[in-house]
C-alpha cells in the first residue's frame, strides 16, 4: 500500500511540474527571430523584394507589430518607396500612442512572467525617431510643409513623454529636428522663424555636446548667424554663443549663390543585450533581468562630398547631426533605474510564490525541497529581459551645408563603398535651398 502511494504521488508530482512547465513556455514571451543581416545584404544589392520577404509580417508576431511598422518605414524609405514609408510611419506613430495604454491584464501577466509578453511600445527615442524619419521621405518628396509638420511633433512627443517621469530624460529635446525646421523656414523666407528655431537647435546641441560628447556643428552655428543677420536679431545670437566662440564660427560666402542641404546616414543603431544579476535571500536566489544597450559599429563614416560642376569642382565636409547611438544608450540608462526596481519586485513577487508552492504542496520535505529547486530553475529561464528595439535605424545622421554658384552639379559621396554609386544632379539657382536626402548610406543592421 504504502509503494501504491509513493507511486501515486510521484505521478501527480510528475503531471504538476509537467504541466507548470508548459504553462511557463505558454506565456512567457519571446522576442522575434529575423534575419537582419541577411535583409541588409539584400538591401545593398537593391533586392528590395527579398529584404521585405524576410521582414515580412509574419515573422514578427502579434506582439512586435510595433517593430513590424518601423522597420518596414525603414525598408522602403531604403527602396525608395517613400509615401509606402511615410504610411508605415504614421501606423507606428498611431500603435505606439495606443499602446501606452496597456491593459491591466497584461501588466498582470508580465509582473509574473516578463517584459515580452506585453506588446512592444518602443523606446522614447525610438518613437520620437519616427517623426523625424517621416519628415525626411516628406523632403524627398518635395512636400516641406508636411515635413515641417513632423519635425514640429517631436517636441510634443518629448514633452509627453518627459511629463510622466519623475526624474527627467536627458533626451527631451532634439536638435536636428529644429535645425532642419529652421532650413525649411529659411528656404519658405521666413528668417524671424528660421533664427528661432536655429537658436534652440544650438542651444540643443550645446547640450548634445555636454550630454553626448559631440561637436557642435559649423553648420549650426554658421546658420544661426546668417539667420541671425537676416532677421535683425544677430545680438541674439551672439548672446548665446558667446563672443569668444562666435569669433571662432567660420564665414561662410552666400553672395550669389544657392544653398544645399546634404543628409546622410551611416552605421546602424545600437543592440540591446540581456544583462542579470541573481541576489541570494532566504528564501532562494533572486534573478534580476534588465536590458543594456551597446553600440554598434560604425565601420565606414563618410567624410565629405564631391561637387563637380562643367569647369569646376569642390569638396564638402560632413558634420554628424544626430548621434542615434548615444542618444539611445543614454535614453536607455536614464530608464536603467525604472527597469531594475521593476524586474527587482517581480523577481521578488515571483519567489514569494515559488516559496509558498513549495511549501503547501505537500507534507514531504525532500518534495518539497525539489519542487523549490525546479521552480527556481525554471525562473532563471522565465526571467528575461526585454531585449527588442527597431535594428534598422542608421546609428548616426549626417550632414553637409555648403553654397554653390548657379549652374548644375554632380553631388557624389566620397570615403564608403555603400555611397560609392549614389550621384545627384542638382540644379542651382542663387538665393534657393536644395534638400538632398541619401537614404541608401545605411552600411547595415
Amino acid at each position: 500500500m504504502q509503494i501504491e502511494n509513493n507511486n501515486k504521488y510521484s505521478f501527480i508530482k510528475y503531471v504538476f511540474i509537467n504541466t507548470l512547465f508548459i504553462c511557463i513556455l505558454l506565456i512567457s514571451g519571446c522576442a522575434p527571430v529575423i534575419d537582419y543581416k541577411s535583409a541588409s545584404r539584400m538591401l545593398a544589392t537593391r533586392d528590395c523584394e527579398g529584404a521585405k520577404q524576410i521582414l515580412s509580417q509574419d515573422k514578427y508576431g502579434s506582439k512586435n507589430q510595433l517593430l513590424f511598422l518601423m522597420d518596414s518605414g525603414i525598408l522602403n524609405m531604403q527602396c525608395g518607396d517613400y509615401k509606402k514609408a511615410v504610411d508605415f510611419f504614421s501606423k507606428a506613430s498611431e500603435l505606439g500612442d495606443d499602446l501606452w495604454t496597456e491593459s491591466v491584464s497584461s501588466n498582470i501577466l508580465s509582473f509574473v512572467t516578463n517584459d515580452l509578453v506585453l506588446p512592444y511600445q518602443g523606446e522614447d527615442f525610438e518613437r520620437v525617431m519616427l517623426p523625424l524619419f517621416s519628415g525626411l521621405c516628406y523632403m524627398k518628396l518635395d512636400r516641406y510643409d508636411e515635413a515641417l509638420v513632423d519635425f514640429k511633433k517631436l517636441d510634443i512627443i518629448l514633452g509627453e513623454m518627459n511629463s510622466r517621469y519623475d526624474s527627467k530624460n536627458i533626451y527631451k529635446e532634439d536638435a536636428l529636428a529644429r535645425y532642419l525646421g529652421g532650413a525649411l523656414y529659411e528656404s519658405f523666407g521666413k528668417y524671424d522663424d528660421a533664427f528661432i528655431d536655429y537658436y534652440k537647435a544650438f542651444r540643443i546641441y550645446r547640450d548634445y555636446q555636454r550630454d553626448y560628447g559631440m561637436k557642435i556643428p559649423d553648420f549650426a552655428a554658421q546658420d544661426l548667424i546668417y539667420a541671425g543677420k537676416k532677421s535683425g536679431r544677430l545680438n541674439e545670437a551672439i548672446e548665446l554663443m558667446g563672443a569668444d566662440y562666435y569669433k571662432t564660427v567660420p564665414p561662410i560666402d552666400t553672395a550669389s549663390k544657392g544653398k544645399v542641404v546634404y543628409i546622410t546616414f551611416a552605421g546602424s543603431s545600437p543592440v540591446k543585450h540581456d544583462d542579470r544579476i541573481v541576489l541570494p535571500s532566504h528564501v532562494g536566489p533572486i534573478t534580476v533581468a534588465f536590458p543594456i544597450m551597446l553600440p554598434s559599429s560604425i565601420p565606414c563614416r563618410p567624410s565629405s562630398i564631391l561637387i563637380q560642376g562643367a569647369d569646376q569642382s569642390y569638396n564638402a565636409r560632413l558634420e554628424t547631426a544626430e548621434n542615434i547611438n548615444s542618444i539611445a544608450m543614454k535614453n536607455l540608462e536614464d530608464r536603467r533605474a525604472r527597469y531594475i526596481a521593476k524586474a527587482l519586485a517581480r523577481a521578488t513577487a515571483k519567489q514569494v510564490v515559488i516559496h509558498q508552492i513549495g511549501t503547501r504542496s505537500t507534507d514531504h520535505e525532500d518534495t518539497r525541497n525539489l519542487i523549490k529547486i525546479f521552480l527556481n530553475i525554471m525562473n532563471l529561464f522565465l526571467e528575461q529581459a526585454d531585449t527588442r528595439s527597431w535594428r534598422t535605424l542608421p546609428g548616426e545622421i549626417i550632414i553637409s551645408r555648403f553654397y554653390l554658384p548657379k549652374g548644375t552639379f554632380s553631388i557624389k559621396s566620397k570615403g564608403c563603398p555603400a555611397l560609392s554609386d549614389y550621384d545627384r544632379k542638382v540644379e542651382i539657382v542663387p538665393g534657393s535651398t536644395t534638400f538632398i536626402v541619401n537614404e541608401t548610406a545605411v552600411s547595415g543592421f
